[in-house]
Formats: structure tokens, C-alpha cells, sequence
């Protein structure tokens, strides 16, 4: 995974401020200080997973973190902890203090700054809206969440946040996978556990869980030719009508979505260094694709690239936008 370690001890007292801002402007951010401190303290470890998925966790001392203006055609997520520090944000014009344990979501644009008032860790995690949407099944929030630490899921969240802030310079691939898929999961159940809103629009609560274990089966059988309505229903016992239903209902149709998580699929696969010397046309096959310029049409429409350029920038590590890594942006004021 691409991995940037950087340490303000590197430069010279006089470089090390604007050192500072050009690492944080990287990550869309601008830092600011109440007074010129009279030595600056900081380091930022960063990793960018296959999935697109950018983890980021800064060490510093107090300073307020100001976004820098979002630039055109990145939606971009967050989800963001101190681990370490006395932090503040201002929500619906007025401040609110930060409780150890304590989250913060939302869509880039929907926080202005977050105040340190002491010496800090914080941990970021940025991804795209298509990155989210894929992994999280449903529709999340744009506006900004406040996820009190008080309550269970955002406890397992924030203790799984914890984790990854403590050894994010030692996490493999295949580690960081599974604790993305973790974090997603938990995540979506944070966030409508504590907005009180149904993840599924209209769909109520029993046929919101027939829906997710449905969408579980499809996940278990992508590389199966033999996935197909019918084959989903008949495995749990319904109708292949009333399964589609359930889908019109969520926003999709059962055929897009199957196309959605296959194309998830082959994209991991492709940014995954351990399957560099396996084909293009081997990923897609393994993955239901079994026409290869209909996958590459599919895969141009869906990321905006071929799965050759797709492949050789993401090995590289250039599969962020315009150069920009998905870092610690938190939002625009």
C-alpha cells in the first residue's frame, strides 16, 4: 500500500512552518495557530488502501485544522477520532466539545475546522462517495454526524478507530481489507443507530433484513455464473418477483447492483499488489465478466479509466484524483 511517513524533525526550525503547511495542504488542509509557536511539532503517517480507501493519523501539538476549498469533481467522506487531545468542532453554530471516543462523519464540506486544544493524535479516514456507496450497500448522510461515543456500536467503532490509529504503520493489505470491511459495516449502524433513521428509506424493519441477508448471499456467490434472481430467491424461500421488489424499493435494481459489486470486486483485485501477475481478463473472469470489452466499457463508465490505467496507477500509487491523497480533509467552510 502506499505509505507516507512524515516528521517535522526532519527540517530546519526556520522551514519547518511552511514544511507543515505543504504536507497538510496535501490533505486539503490548512493548519492555524492562536500564536507562532516557538518550535513546531508534528508528523503525519498516511496509507492509501486498494479499496481507495485513505487512512491518516497526525500528531501534533494545539492548533486549529481548517479545510482548504473542495476542488471540483471529488466527493469525498470522512469519518474522524481523537485518540489522543482536548478537541472542539462547531455544529449548527455553536461549539461542541469532543468526548474521548467520540466521531465525526459526514461529506467533505459539511465541517469547517476542528479546534485542538492540546497536544493531539488524530485519526482520518477519507473515501469517495462511489468508494462508500459501494461498501456501505445504502445511502448514508451528507450533513455532518456527531456519533456520541456513548453508545455501543459507536464504542466498538471507535475502539476498532483506536486500533488502527496505534498500528497504522504496521498494517499489511490483507489486514487493512478486512478492518475497512469492519469499519463500513459499523459505521452504517452508528450512524442510523444514532440519527434514528431507517438505512433502507421506506423499507420497514423485517424486509430491511431480508434485504441485507439477500444482499449477503449475492456478495458469497459474485464469482458464481449461475447468480441470478431466481437462484437468490429460491435460496430464501421467495419469490423472485417480491425480490425484485425489494430492490425497486431500495433504489436498484437487482441486476445493477449484482454489476456494482462485481466491478467493487475486480477493482480490489486490480489495486492489489498480490495479484499483479494475474491478467486483466483472469480477475474479470473469476469475478462474472466473461466478455472482456463489455467489462472495460462497464469499468470505464463506472471509475472514469480503463482497467489498465486503473491498474498500472493504483500499483503505482496514483489512484488518487489530480494527485491529491485521501487524506485528512474533514470538510469546506
Amino acid at each position: 500500500m502506499p505509505h507516507i511517513a512524515f516528521d517535522i524533525e526532519q527540517f530546519t526550525p526556520s522551514t519547518r512552518m511552511s514544511a507543515w503547511c505543504d504536507i497538510l495542504d496535501k490533505f486539503a488542509l490548512h493548519p492555524q495557530f492562536a500564536e507562532t509557536p516557538g518550535r513546531l511539532c508534528g508528523r503525519i503517517d498516511h496509507i492509501y488502501s486498494a479499496r481507495g480507501i485513505g487512512f491518516s493519523m497526525m500528531e501534533a501539538q494545539p492548533h486549529r485544522l481548517a479545510s482548504a476549498t473542495e476542488r471540483a469533481g471529488e466527493d469525498i467522506f470522512f469519518l474522524s477520532i481523537v485518540p489522543e487531545g482536548h478537541a472542539s468542532v462547531e455544529i449548527e453554530g455553536r461549539p461542541v466539545e469532543l468526548s474521548r471516543g467520540d466521531i465525526l462523519y459526514g461529506k467533505r464540506g459539511a465541517v469547517g475546522a476542528i479546534e485542538m486544544h492540546t497536544p493531539f493524535k488524530f485519526l482520518n479516514v477519507n473515501m469517495s462517495a462511489a468508494v462508500l456507496e459501494r461498501a456501505a450497500l445504502v445511502d448514508l448522510p451528507t450533513s455532518l454526524v456527531h456519533l456520541r461515543g456513548d453508545t455501543a456500536t459507536t464504542r466498538v467503532l471507535a475502539a476498532m478507530l483506536f486500533e488502527v490509529a496505534r498500528s497504522l504503520d504496521r498494517l499489511d493489505e490483507a489486514g487493512m481489507s478486512a478492518i475497512e470491511s469492519a469499519i463500513i459495516r459499523l459505521l452504517v449502524n452508528s450512524v442510523f443507530e444514532g440519527t434514528g433513521a431507517n438505512p433502507l428509506g421506506g423499507l420497514a424493519s423485517v424486509r430491511a433484513n431480508v434485504l441485507r441477508r439477500i444482499w449477503q448471499t449475492i456478495d458469497a456467490h459474485l464469482h458464481d455464473d449461475r447468480l441470478s434472481l431466481a437462484s437468490v430467491a429460491e435460496e430464501h424461500a421467495l419469490t423472485p418477483r417480491y425480490v425484485q421488489k425489494l430492490f425497486e424499493e431500495s433504489g436498484r435494481s437487482f441486476r445493477t447492483f449484482v454489476r456494482e459489486r462485481r466491478l467493487d470486486k475486480c477493482r480490489t483485485d486490480l489495486a492489489n499488489p498480490v495479484n499483479a501477475n494475474l491478467s486483466i481478463a483472469a480477475i474479470c473472469l473469476h469475478w462474472g465478466f466473461y466478455d472482456g470489452a463489455a467489462f472495460s466499457r462497464a469499468f470505464r463508465d463506472a471509475y472514469g479509466c480503463t482497467p489498465t490505467a486503473f491498474r498500472r496507477d493504483a500499483l503505482e500509487g496514483r489512484v488518487a484524483p489530480r494527485g491529491r491523497l485521501h487524506g485528512m480533509a474533514m470538510g469546506s467552510a
